[in-house]
């Protein structure tokens, strides 16, 4: 029996995808090592239910092939096979969609090709159409750096293709100015350090920055800098490392940041770091501002002007904060107010320190009561504060 499934787009940054699918008992054209377990999802078995590709050179592949077998008596369809980490990429001969028979299987080749020398690790999902989970198979493997060539047999099914590892360089050297680094006094929790490091390739080949690592953790690299190892620096040139320093406690830090490298002359560039976490400057570290309008709110005043004589009241802006607050101006919308009219003087562009205030008066006039006067403006005090660029008090007049 044929079961209807839809058919969709297969998505995946970096997938080429495509499927082999044969009967039992054909040949499948793969080479077979050692396996792990299988694993069933549904309807769906899986087999290996984890590939581990073991030791691969930097810039080599190793490959692996994983087998979905159809257990059940209806034909299921492969909606997608993703991974997220473009290290694993899978590859075929057609992409999926694609059917596997009833008691059929069907061949997904996985490769694995490090950027650097490091473990990685990912899943393979695969979706069958119409199942909430997809089906998952563990991906692992470690890229290392080998001068030789050879064969690796990973423990999933098929073989890891060694290769020719990064360039050795030969003479000179990989250097760093400064090699230390001080970053002084940082204010814990507000405040983060940062300083530029030279990394000079002066070695006759190219040179793989493959990591940083750092003795501590308040230090570390800024990701969107120059750069961002896994990085090539070629030979005779230079780019720019910036490291961070981020103290979470009032103490002294110092500590070692090392870039690990392909260069037999220079395996690692050693940087000495040096800090002090200091207490902050402030506790309310962000500009506050409040409005005290004398009255039962502080977001609304009320005038009466009789026989046209203006009504004033004044106000008090503060900085409840540790922190300058700047005070870049106010407006008035007097487009509610059509019998008189509001006006505020006092709140100029200027600077308020931290707890300090500044007082402001606020003129409404009934200009043309008929018989009487009933208006609403707004006024809007414009500043940098944390809580509300602008800060907006509703005007109510009334006249005679």
């Amino acid at each position: 029996m044929y079961r209807f499934v839809p058919v969709f787009a297969l998505f995946g940054m970096g997938l080429g995808c495509g499927i082999e699918t044969y009967t039992p008992g054909g040949d499948s054209g793969v080479t077979t090592g050692s396996t792990s377990s299988a694993a069933t999802f549904g309807s769906l078995m899986v087999d290996p239910a984890a590939i581990e590709f073991g030791d691969v050179s930097v810039g080599a592949a190793g490959e692996a092939t994983v087998t979905l077998t159809n257990t059940s008596e209806e034909t299921l369809q492969i909606v997608s096979a993703l991974v997220s980490d473009e290290v694993f990429t899978v590859t075929g001969t057609t992409d999926l969609p694609g059917d596997i028979e009833a008691a059929s299987n069907m061949v997904l080749t996985v490769s694995f090709t490090p950027g650097a020398a490091t473990s990685y690790s990912d899943e393979l999902k695969v979706q069958v159409a119409g199942e909430l989970d997809p089906a998952s198979i563990s991906l692992s493997g470690t890229g290392v750096h080998d001068t030789g060539t050879g064969t690796n047999t990973g423990t999933g099914t098929g073989t890891t293709s060694g290769g020719t590892g990064g360039t050795t360089s030969t003479g000179g050297s990989v250097d760093a100015n400064p090699s230390s680094v001080p970053f002084g006094s940082i204010e814990v929790g507000r405040d983060i350090g940062s300083q530029d490091v030279v990394i000079t390739n002066n070695t006759s080949g190219d040179v793989l920055i493959d990591d940083l690592s750092c003795t501590d953790a308040a230090f570390y690299h800024d990701q969107l800098g120059d750069l961002d190892p896994p990085e090539l620096i070629t030979s005779g040139n230079s780019k720019v490392l910036t490291l961070m320093f981020e103290p979470s406690n009032i103490t002294s830090y110092s500590g070692t940041c090392s870039l690990i490298t392909d260069s037999s002359e220079t395996p690692s560039v050693d940087l000495s770091v040096n800090g002090q976490g200091i207490e902050p400057s402030c506790t309310i570290c962000n500009p506050i501002i409040a409005v005290n309008t004398g009255g039962s709110s502080d977001t609304q005043m009320e005038f009466f002007s009789a026989l046209g004589v203006p009504a004033t009241a004044t106000l008090t802006i503060r900085n409840e904060s540790d922190v300058d607050l700047t005070i870049s101006g106010h407006d008035i919308d007097n487009s509610f107010a059509l019998t008189g009219s509001f006006s505020a003087s006092g709140i100029t562009p200027s600077t308020i320190s931290a707890w300090g205030s500044i007082g402001a008066t606020v003129e409404y006039i009934c200009s043309a009561p008929n018989p009487v006067c009933i208006d609403v403006g707004y006024l809007n005090i414009h500043s940098d504060a944390s809580n509300g660029s602008t800060y907006t008090i509703e005007l109510i007049g009334a006249g005679i």
